[in-house]
C-alpha cells in the first residue's frame, strides 16, 4: 500500500511549525511509517531547526526540499512564509534520496552525480524522479536534459528550481538533515508505481515566428539575424524597456519541430546591443514566439492541465498529487493564486493530499510521454499511487 500525509502550517516560529506538520502528518498517516518526504518552506525559515525536528520524528527518511516563493497543499489553502510538508510511504514501492551538486558550475556532471547516487540506493530502475534544483544556474535547461539522460529513456522526471522570493540573491536545497546551496537534491520511486503528470501555461502566441542566430548560454544576441530586443520591439512597440516588462511576454521556444513549446522568462536586457539574459540556456536555431496571457487564462491553463493529468491516470484514483507552479504565474494572479489549488482539490477526491510550491523554474514534459523540459511561467501537476 503507498499512502501520503501532508502538513501545512503558517507559524511564524520554525519549531512551531515543524512540529505541527509532523503532528499533520501524522494524523493522516496513522501507523504507516513515512520512507521519504518533500519538504518546501520560506527563504526566512530556520531551515536547520525544522529539518532536525522531521528527522528526529521520522528517522531515516529520504527527504529531500528547497526554499519557495509560496506553498500550496490539501492542508490549508495558498500561503506565503509558511512550511509545508509531504511524507509517503509504502510496503512495495522503494523510495531513495540522491544529491548533485555544484549545479552553477557544473550541470552535466550535477545532473549525473543526482541521479547515479539515487539510482544506487535505490537498487533498481527508478519509475520516477523528482528534483528540485539551484535556479542560479545558467543552465537549467541542460541539467534537466542531463538528469533525464542519466536516468534513461522512460523514467519521468517532475521538480521544480529553488526561489527566494525574487531577492534574486540565493536559494537553499535540503537533503536529508542538510541545508545546502548550489544542489539538486533528487528522490527515485521504484516499483509498482502509477504515474501521470501534464504541463500547461496558458500563453498565447503573439506575432510570426523567429529563429535564434546567436546565443551564448542563457544570452541571446540575436533573433531572426537581428538584436534580440528588436524582435520585441517589432510586435510590442518602442515602450518596452524594464525588465519586468520583457518578462510579461516569455518566449514560447521549441528546439525542434517533434517537440512542443516550453515557456522561457527574460530577466535581463543589455541596451547597448540589445541581447536579452534569459532564465537558462537558449541554444541557436531554437524557434520562439512571444506569447501574452491574462489571468483567465493563467488559471484556464492550470485548469487544462491538471483535468489531462488526472485523465490519463492509469489507475482508479491516485494517491498523491503534487504540483510546481512558477513565481512570476504568483505575481500576475496576485489574489487569484489560490485558485490553482482550488482546480486541484475540484478535480480530485477531498481526501486526497496535494502539496507543491511556487518556483524559479518547472520540470516536467511538455506533452504526455515526452521528455522532460525546463519551463518557465508554467503549471506542472503530478499524480502518484501504486499499482
Amino acid at each position: 500500500m503507498f499512502k501520503a500525509g501532508v502538513g501545512h502550517s503558517e507559524d511564524v516560529d520554525s519549531s512551531d511549525a515543524a512540529d505541527e506538520v509532523i503532528s499533520q502528518v501524522r494524523n493522516a498517516m496513522g501507523e504507516a511509517k513515512p520512507a521519504a518526504g518533500l519538504l518546501y518552506c520560506s527563504i526566512n525559515s530556520d531551515h536547520a531547526k525544522i529539518l532536525s525536528r522531521i528527522n528526529s520524528a521520522f528517522p531515516g527518511i529520504e527527504l529531500i526540499g528547497c526554499t519557495s516563493d509560496g506553498e500550496a497543499s490539501s492542508a490549508r489553502p495558498f500561503a506565503e512564509e509558511s512550511v509545508t510538508f509531504v511524507a509517503f510511504a509504502s510496503d512495495t514501492i522503494a523510495m531513495k534520496a540522491g544529491l548533485g551538486k555544484d549545479v552553477s558550475k557544473d550541470c552535466d556532471k550535477s545532473a549525473m552525480m543526482a541521479s547515479a547516487s539515487a539510482v544506487a540506493a535505490l537498487g533498481e530502475t527508478p519509475k520516477l524522479a523528482i528534483s528540485l534544483v539551484e535556479s542560479y544556474a545558467t543552465n537549467g535547461a541542460g541539467f534537466v536534459r542531463n538528469l533525464s539522460a542519466a536516468l534513461g529513456d522512460g523514467v519521468p522526471v517532475v521538480g521544480g528550481f529553488s526561489t527566494d522570493q525574487l531577492r534574486l540573491k540565493d536559494t537553499r536545497q535540503f537533503y536529508k538533515n542538510e541545508v545546502l546551496t548550489d544542489c539538486a537534491p533528487t528522490l527515485v520511486f521504484g516499483g509498482p508505481l502509477r504515474f501521470s503528470s501534464s504541463c500547461g501555461s496558458g500563453y498565447a502566441p503573439i506575432g510570426k515566428e523567429g529563429v535564434v542566430t546567436s546565443a551564448d548560454g542563457n544570452i541571446v544576441r540575436q533573433i531572426d539575424m537581428k538584436p534580440a530586443s528588436e524582435f520585441y520591439r517589432r510586435y510590442l512597440g518602442d515602450s518596452m524597456g524594464d525588465s519586468a516588462e520583457y518578462s510579461d511576454y516569455p518566449l514560447m521556444v521549441r528546439e525542434n519541430d517533434e517537440e512542443e513549446h516550453c515557456i522561457r522568462s527574460a530577466i535581463g536586457v543589455d541596451g547597448s546591443e540589445g541581447s536579452m539574459m534569459f532564465l537558462s540556456e537558449m541554444r541557436s536555431g531554437a524557434k520562439v514566439r512571444i506569447s501574452e496571457a491574462s489571468r483567465d487564462m493563467l488559471i484556464e491553463g492550470a485548469r487544462k492541465s491538471v483535468q489531462r493529468a488526472f485523465e490519463s491516470y492509469p489507475g482508479d484514483e491516485p494517491s498523491a498529487a503534487l504540483l510546481f507552479s512558477c513565481a512570476c504565474r504568483k505575481r500576475l494572479l496576485g489574489t487569484r493564486t489560490k485558485e490553482e489549488i482550488d482546480i486541484v482539490k475540484n478535480v480530485v477526491s477531498d481526501s486526497l493530499p496535494i502539496c507543491g510550491f511556487y518556483t524559479y523554474g518547472e520540470i516536467g514534459p511538455a506533452r504526455a510521454g515526452g521528455r522532460a523540459l525546463f519551463h518557465n511561467d508554467s503549471f506542472v501537476i503530478a499524480f502518484i499511487g501504486e499499482r
